[in-house]
């Protein structure tokens, strides 16, 4: 590939340099004596993000309670501070317990709500029947359904008590295999710890469930795993039977392993808000990636499952002959702060962004939060002991992007609230690292930024809405022409709700090749003397109209190629007989030397060569140098300079 760019030609995109985003820090909790709850004997890891070093929990004192049938389960876990901040569903060493943690209010399937909770299962090799997430209809639960292989919601035998959970949904963790009775239709993959994730009907006794021959122990029936809706069999009054899926954790996935498993549930109401909607939830596995599940229900279905749109929502678990630590927090809870946030990558003009650009743009990220107060228990935050309430983001981008950090080492960020634009420091969090711009300016970004101190929603007021902008820049190529979907785009955390968001962020593609040089290099007005005599004068790099141009020789070269760039003085200053051309020279200095373009040379001068990374753009200590002639004549004398950005495959 061949371009030649000329010396009046109009500048194209300017160089941008490779970047390299070191591996993020990584945080491995130490499992240790557990200083984050107030009882010595629970010693468990403290849930901490570590990327940011945040709590992954808030309190939930007004919004949930707990049922149990004996003293060691469930119990509610405090905090330091006193504030309830886990919940224990079961406790080790001790069998045959059953628990649940329910919420104080319904939620309504007229309005969307969301959680997020993590789960802990401790990490003994012989685990129990493991915990459930549920959503039930009717009244607020008091008492524990079904232990053991029931985990809380399932019926365990024909006329058990109390049997299933009635009007109900539920998301199973089940860690334990009982293979001869609710598990026995559950496939595991070889060599797997035999553990699975379920999710079903458990009032729906007629479709979940069969009896076996023998006995009376009932085994659960699981319909196709693909379902939308998870109710096919109960829609078409089907004589077989078959509710919900399950998905069982392949080989290295299990529960029991010492960490804590992010759980989150997502509900959106259908456009009718008559109680029909879609459910969807994640669950992280030990590896970190997420079984997800989307389930979507008609304001019938809705009806079949729990008897109207109000639901109670909560955790139960059991165990049998074995025992375990089942724990759960909870970082985000429906009903105590009703906040979302969205978050798009936009133009500097705030413009929407396009689906691709080029390495080396500048883009900007702004999320949008919003805190309904008619629909929240608490301000968010609350004050905490020492009277403060504040707000903090911790705002990430996609790892091909990185936040702009400027000169005093922070990045510019702006919040706008009611109107009026407020500037605040964007503090960088982990490694930084340096980038040019498509001008060939030299950038240093950060992945990961704080901004703290941002005022609290108060509950006195109705819709409230904060718009955050940061500068980011594309940084490093991505698959050609994909957006990158659902990246972790941080958290809006106060100490009562942690609001997680996400971006869609454009593909990053190589830029073409390209090349932007300045318009002039200008001596200004120079004398009949110094023509008689010799000179050697600095110059100025200015644009067609004489104003100072700071862009320097900026390249865009692919990083798979060799590009190299000449420039040649091809024709020579019109002086007149006796001038000898080879008397003049330009010269600067870039890239690290000092170039020299000569009047009139035959070959032309090489500024860089088989490269696969362009150099700094800036160019200074500009001079013109000419020999001795003294039969100049007044007037105005204009050489070009011809420019060569050539490229070859990187096997030429």
């Amino acid at each position: 590939m061949h371009r030649t760019f000329f010396k009046r030609s109009v500048a194209f995109a300017a160089m941008i340099a490779g970047l390299t985003i070191a591996a993020g820090l990584t945080v491995t909790p130490t499992v240790q004596a557990a200083s984050w709850l107030s009882d010595p004997e629970i010693n468990i890891p403290e849930p901490i993000d570590p990327g940011t070093g945040q709590k992954l929990y808030v309190p939930f004192n007004q919004v949930l309670g707990t049922v149990g049938k004996n003293t060691e389960s469930p119990k509610v876990l405090t905090g330091l501070d006193g504030t309830n901040v886990a919940a224990l569903v079961t406790k080790d060493k001790v069998p045959h317990q059953s628990g649940a943690i329910w919420s104080i209010d319904p939620i309504s399937l007229t309005q969307p709500f969301s959680s997020k909770m993590h789960i802990y299962f401790g990490t003994n090799t012989e685990p129990a029947d493991g915990m459930a997430f549920a959503l039930t209809g009717g009244a607020r639960p008091t008492r524990p359904y079904d232990d053991g292989a029931g985990l809380g919601v399932w019926q365990l035998n024909t006329g058990s008590t109390p049997g299933a959970l009635p009007r109900s949904f539920a998301i199973v963790f089940d860690p334990y295999k009982n293979a001869d009775w609710l598990d026995k239709n559950v496939t595991y993959p070889a060599d797997s710890k035999k553990q699975y994730v379920g999710w079903g009907f458990p009032g729906q006794t007629d479709y979940q469930y069969t009896r076996y021959a023998v006995g009376e122990n009932l085994g659960l029936v699981w319909g196709s795993a693909s379902s939308t809706s998870g109710l096919d069999s109960l829609d078409n009054k089907a004589t077989h039977k078959g509710l919900g899926g399950y998905q069982a954790l392949a080989a290295g996935q299990q529960f029991n392993d010492g960490k804590w498993h992010t759980v989150t549930i997502d509900w959106k109401p259908d456009a009718a808000t008559d109680g029909g909607g879609t459910i969807k939830f994640e669950v992280e596995l030990t590896d970190g990636t997420f079984l997800k599940k989307q389930l979507t229900w008609t304001k019938a279905q809705s009806q079949a499952i729990f008897g109207g749109t109000n639901v109670y929502w909560g955790f139960t678990g059991s165990t049998g002959e074995n025992f375990e630590d089942a724990i759960v927090t909870f970082e985000t809870i429906p009903g105590l702060v009703s906040a979302g946030a969205q978050t798009a990558i936009k133009a500097p003009n705030d413009e929407p962004a396009p689906s691709a650009v080029y390495r080396g743009t500048r883009l900007k990220q702004v999320y949008t939060v919003t805190y309904n107060g008619d629909q929240s228990k608490q301000d968010w935050p609350v004050q905490d002991a020492n009277n403060g309430q504040n707000l903090a983001f911790q705002m990430k981008t996609d790892n091909h992007y990185g936040f702009v950090v400027d000169s005093t080492g922070k990045v510019p960020v702006t919040l706008t609230a009611l109107g009026h634009a407020y500037p605040r420091d964007g503090l960088p969090v982990g490694p930084l690292a340096s980038v040019r711009d498509r001008n060939g300016h030299v950038f240093q970004v950060a992945h990961q930024i704080t901004v703290a101190g941002l005022s609290a929603f108060q509950k006195r007021n109705h819709g409230q809405t904060y718009t955050v902008s940061a500068p980011i820049m594309a940084a490093t190529t991505t698959a050609p022409g994909a957006i990158l979907t659902g990246q972790d785009a941080g958290a809006i955390i106060g100490n009562n709700a942690h609001i997680s968001a996400t971006v869609d962020v454009p593909a990053v593609i190589e830029p073409p090749l390209s090349l932007s040089v300045p318009a002039r290099f200008n001596f200004g007005n120079l004398s009949v003397a110094q023509f008689v005599t010799g000179f050697t004068v600095p110059g100025r790099v200015t644009d067609d109209q004489g104003i100072e141009y700071a862009g320097g020789i900026a390249a865009q070269i692919p990083s798979d190629a060799k590009s190299s760039l000449t420039a040649q003085m091809t024709t020579s200053f019109p002086l007149g007989s006796g001038y000898h051309p080879e008397k003049t020279v330009i010269s600067f200095n870039y890239n690290n030397q000092t170039i020299k373009l000569q009047d009139g040379a035959p070959e032309p001068t090489t500024l860089f060569q088989n490269a696969t990374v362009a150099p700094p753009a800036s160019i200074n200590n500009l001079r013109l140098t000419m020999g001795k002639y003294p039969a100049v004549k007044k007037g105005h004398y204009d050489a070009t300079i011809t420019w060569t950005l050539t490229v070859a495959p990187p096997d030429a």
